[in-house]
């Protein structure tokens, strides 16, 4: 069902249950997709933005957004920019890696708080920046989701326990 290009991107993953997951969550995304546009998954065909982020090309008016992580996917499909992320909640440094992703005042959020506002924070701040198609090449410690920016609607949710998830949609269109 993956195109060539999708094929060879799954075998570039070293490790053999990332490489699944990648073949599992695109496969689903493809199914997902030909449902609302009519089409086999098979024919599908993307084109990628300068940073990589995908749209559909036969069928621009849709929007979409894929994360994964291990044990759990999630898609978000509109008719608007949105983009989606989760996480697993885990031990990492945040410390070290709050200055370079967070804002001042996200940061001082995370004093003394437990590593899951970390994450709350983290795919707030990612399915932001998907939704935009600039990733973390926009310097996302200039720009806060908490709150969402003026046009922009971001919730973040538990969808599974030991996880943090998020979906960011633009409402001004």
């Amino acid at each position: 069902m993956l195109s060539a290009e999708e094929q060879a991107r799954a075998l570039r993953y070293r490790v053999e249950a990332v490489q699944r997951r990648f073949i599992v969550t695109r496969a689903a995304l493809r199914r997902l997709l030909a449902s609302l546009c009519g089409g086999s998954p098979r024919a599908l065909r993307f084109d990628y933005g300068a940073q990589g982020k995908p749209r559909l090309r036969d069928c621009p008016h849709l929007h979409f957004s894929l994360s994964h992580t291990a044990g759990l996917a999630l898609c978000g499909v509109a008719n608007r920019p949105l983009g989606v992320d989760v996480e697993g909640v885990r031990e990492i440094a945040a410390a070290r890696i709050a200055p370079f992703v967070f804002t001042e005042a996200e940061q001082a959020r995370l004093e003394g708080a437990q590593r899951e506002q970390f994450f709350v924070l983290w795919v707030r701040k990612e399915a932001y920046l998907k939704a935009l198609g600039e990733g973390f090449a926009a310097s996302p410690q200039r720009i806060t989701t908490t709150p969402a920016p003026p046009g922009w609607w971001i919730a973040d949710f538990i969808p599974a326990p030991g996880y943090r998830a998020a979906v960011a949609l633009l409402t001004n269109v």
